[in-house]
């Protein structure tokens, strides 16, 4: 986290554009807090939780810290060249009020490959995924995205879950209320130190995608266009004076 940190306090700075950068410590047991606070930096604002709360709710607490027009979220787990932030934000500026990283789009290059098993692992749940939801992407669960702050405001407001399945349901959110997102190949290096997903945990995935599409549907129901109400019929007294007023005309 620390290395993160100051790669993108340097990077951004180096770009010459005003930016912010916030961090949310969820509940962390190894020494990433303490190290993390050790970096004086004033376009940094650091925030913490008092347990692990989940990662719907770290980015729900930055939410409320956002300033600027654009919104960069990153998982510490996807470590990617800082120059992938420039490539996103170009297509961003495309006019799409999502775009989303994917690790595993045909064009994306892993320079430090995961594991077979892991690889593997994602991509079912991916799968998992599209067939509960209805989603289609290569990775609906990825952590590196931007979203316009107008988008996030909407999206995050919606979002109810904490888990890993906060990023789909923010894709499903963002679909029900027709928010323009797209999806790009990254270069991007796996980082080691996080363990694989049990495959005893796919209930609960599946599980939690359930619980998640239901609530899309209400959000949609929520969000749906009324039919537009049809003129009023005249009344008895409206009639005879349209009559004559056509009839002057005669």
């Amino acid at each position: 986290m620390p290395r993160l940190v100051r790669r993108t306090l340097d990077y951004f700075a180096r770009l010459g554009v005003p930016f912010e950068l916030i961090v949310v410590d969820d509940g962390s047991t190894d020494n990433s807090l303490l190290a993390v606070n050790e970096i004086s930096d004033r376009r940094m604002t650091l925030l913490s939780q008092d347990r692990r709360r989940g990662l719907g709710a770290a980015v729900r607490k930055a939410m409320g810290y956002v300033r600027g027009e654009a919104l960069i979220c990153v998982d510490s787990h996807i470590d990617v060249p800082m120059s992938e932030f420039e490539k996103m934000l170009a297509v961003y500026k495309q006019g799409y009020d999502i775009v989303v990283g994917s690790r595993y789009h045909p064009d994306s290059i892993a320079q430090v490959p995961p594991s077979q098993v892991r690889v593997w692992m994602n991509r079912m749940q991916n799968r998992l995924a599209h067939w509960t939801t209805g989603l289609h992407g290569s990775d609906l669960n990825s952590g590196l995205r931007i979203y316009s702050v107008k988008a996030a405001e909407q999206v995050f407001a919606a979002s109810k879950y904490t888990s890993k399945r906060f990023d789909i349901e923010c894709l499903l959110i963002a679909s029900a209320l027709k928010l323009p997102i797209n999806e790009i190949p990254i270069q991007w290096e796996y980082a080691t130190s996080r363990g694989v997903t049990s495959i005893f945990g796919v209930p609960i995935t599946v599980l939690e995608l359930a619980q998640i599409r239901r609530h899309h549907n209400r959000l949609t129901a929520k969000h749906s266009i009324q039919p537009a109400k049809p003129d009023p019929e005249p009344s008895a007294d409206e009639i005879p004076a349209q009559r004559s007023r056509d009839n002057s005309h005669n």
